[in-house]
């Protein structure tokens, strides 16, 4: 959905709309990158973590 609004990522369409911020609390907040991650924490936005939903769902075989 980001992309098809043009936005850099889901964070960026967030931050397009004025969703990033400090009333925001994000889940399924696995596949993230440094660069999310310090977005994130300067825009004082929660993360939820849903630690079950890991044990159905694995994009990436390899990671353990």
């Amino acid at each position: 959905m980001a992309h098809a609004n043009d936005a850099e990522g889901s964070l960026g369409l967030l931050d397009d709309v004025g969703l990033l911020d400090d009333r925001l609390i994000t889940a399924y907040f696995r596949m993230v990158s440094g660069e999310d991650v310090r977005r994130t924490a300067e825009a004082d936005t929660s993360v939820a973590h849903c630690p079950s939903v890991f044990c159905y769902w694995n994009p990436d075989p390899d990671a353990q």
